[in-house]
C-alpha cells in the first residue's frame, strides 16, 4: 500500500516542484524573499529523489 502511494505521488510531486521552481524564477526577477518556497522546494526534491532510489532498490 505504502509503496502505491510513493509510486503514484512521485509525478505530482514532481509537478508541483516544476511549478515551485517556475515560482521561484518569477519571484528572483521581482527581487522578492524566496525562502519558503526554497525550503518547500528541497524538501519536495528530497522526497522525490528517496522514492526513485527506494524503488530503484527494489527491482
Amino acid at each position: 500500500m505504502v509503496e502505491a502511494l510513493m509510486l503514484y505521488s512521485t509525478p505530482v510531486l514532481a509537478a508541483v516542484l516544476f511549478v515551485i521552481c517556475v515560482s521561484i524564477h518569477k519571484r528572483i526577477v521581482k527581487n522578492k524573499d524566496t525562502e519558503n518556497l526554497t525550503g518547500a522546494g528541497a524538501i519536495i526534491f528530497a522526497v522525490i529523489v528517496f522514492n526513485l532510489l527506494y524503488f530503484s532498490a527494489i527491482k
